[in-house]
């Protein structure tokens, strides 16, 4: 019985961190739509980066979900989930290298990935 509540603080951990990525990668969409609606106002171009910044935010929500879902998994398999979320972590790192607020859900998901693996 301790354990599982032990256990209980990793999933909250998560699923927080899932929470803040999804919002960082909400706030990364608007403000790639943001760019683009001034451009086409303005009538410049508008520059191919703003749709891989669209499409960066989708990634960024997506992979913070499927973060979320591995967090709530530590009950079936402690090693899936703690090289899950460090797999996931240094790819939202690899993905967002000068989008500097993604690093706090992806520095959560990789300390928790490390605690995860560590617990016995």
């Amino acid at each position: 019985m301790n354990k599982k509540k032990s256990r209980i603080i990793y999933i909250i951990w998560g699923i927080i961190a899932g929470i803040l990525g999804v919002i960082v990668g909400v706030i990364h969409i608007n403000i790639a739509g943001f760019s683009k609606m001034y451009r086409s106002i303005s009538g410049t171009e508008v520059p191919l980066g703003v749709y891989s910044s669209e499409r960066l935010g989708m990634a960024i929500v997506y992979l913070s979900i499927i973060g979320i879902i591995l967090s709530c998994l530590i009950y079936v398999s402690k090693k899936l989930v703690g090289w899950g979320l460090i797999i996931l972590a240094v790819i939202m790192i690899i993905f967002t290298g000068s989008f500097s607020i993604v690093l706090a859900p992806a520095t959560l998901f990789l300390i928790l990935g490390i605690i995860v693996l560590l617990i016995k």
